[in-house]
């Protein structure tokens, strides 16, 4: 059983590593072709291709993506999200 925790942790550890660096680091990306590539796009082909300017609330995307991570990523019911919340507070 001992080997069997060691491997799985060491798993872990590796997968932690990797992220570690692309987790704490701050990202931009340069997307200013793509917005003037839009731009002149005829207006019939932008709702054909689904371009046009889409606002969105970051923390209602945010808590979307962490539930759809919980549900299809970790496997999770929503209904465990009320007593995760009440161990994380304890």
């Amino acid at each position: 059983q001992k080997k069997f925790m060691v491997r799985i942790q060491n798993r872990i550890s590796v997968g932690l590593g990797i992220l570690h660096y692309f987790a704490l680091r701050s990202w931009k990306f340069d997307n200013n072709k793509l917005l003037d590539t839009i731009k002149a796009l005829p207006e019939e082909d932008r709702k054909t291709f689904y371009t046009y300017d889409i606002d969105y609330d970051v923390r209602t995307y945010m808590l979307h993506s962490m539930i759809g991570a919980r549900v299809y990523l970790l496997k999770e019911p929503l209904s465990s999200i009320p007593n995760a919340r009440r161990q994380l507070f304890m």
